[in-house]
């Protein structure tokens, strides 16, 4: 049986396990990167962070703020979004509190 099976991370550290997302997803793009050095032959080095940051302080955001962004930017959706973006856009006085 070749198939994988999913193992997600338990959350009871919600802080570990951001960090160990951002630990992996560095790692992964690092190796990338060495993949196409080494096909590529080229011997220049594209920086690398001498060490991760990490995610630990987030400020709040204020619905005026939220506001603002949806005000800034074009409301746009496909298929496999949740909310149609005619949704978003025609309701987002109601929605802006929950989000």
């Amino acid at each position: 049986d070749n198939e994988k099976s999913l193992v997600l991370p338990s959350n009871e550290d919600l802080q570990k396990t951001v960090n160990e997302f951002n630990q992996f997803f560095t790692a992964k793009i690092e190796r990338i990167r060495q993949s196409f050095r080494s096909e590529s032959g080229t011997t220049q080095d594209t920086p690398s962070p001498a060490e991760f940051n990490e995610l630990s302080d987030f400020d709040l955001t204020t619905e005026d703020e939220i506001r603002e962004i949806l005000k800034e930017t074009d409301i746009k959706s496909c298929d496999l979004d949740p909310l149609p973006a005619c949704l978003m856009r025609d309701n987002k006085d109601l929605l802006v509190p929950i989000l």
